[in-house]
């Protein structure tokens, strides 16, 4: 979903502030290794914030809400990537229709 907003924004603020800053971020999240991004994720999030376990596994049965906060920051951490490259992917898709 980020991905699809962030590359059609990008596509239709295209050579602008908008489009270079998602650019920008998305080839930052394509070149940065994930295990990186992992971790300055935990340091911010999980030590420095405290929103977030900074191990461990809960399981879903004992405590669903729990779990749901002990996944939800390496589903994240793994997905950063690949929400990267969509962005990128979607940005160029809506660039090229838009100049047919």
């Amino acid at each position: 979903v980020l991905a699809l907003l962030g590359g059609v924004t990008a596509a239709i603020h295209r050579d602008r502030l908008p489009d270079q800053v998602i650019r920008v971020v998305s080839l930052t999240g394509v070149a940065a290794p994930g295990f990186w991004l992992a971790l300055l994720m935990i340091q911010y999030l999980a030590v420095d914030r405290g929103w977030f376990p900074t191990g461990g596994y809960i399981n879903p049965g004992d405590s669903f809400s729990g779990w749901l906060k002990t996944m939800t920051l390496p589903a994240f951490a793994l997905s950063l990537p690949v929400a990267a490259q969509l962005t990128r992917i979607v940005r160029t898709a809506v660039v090229e229709e838009l100049d047919k």
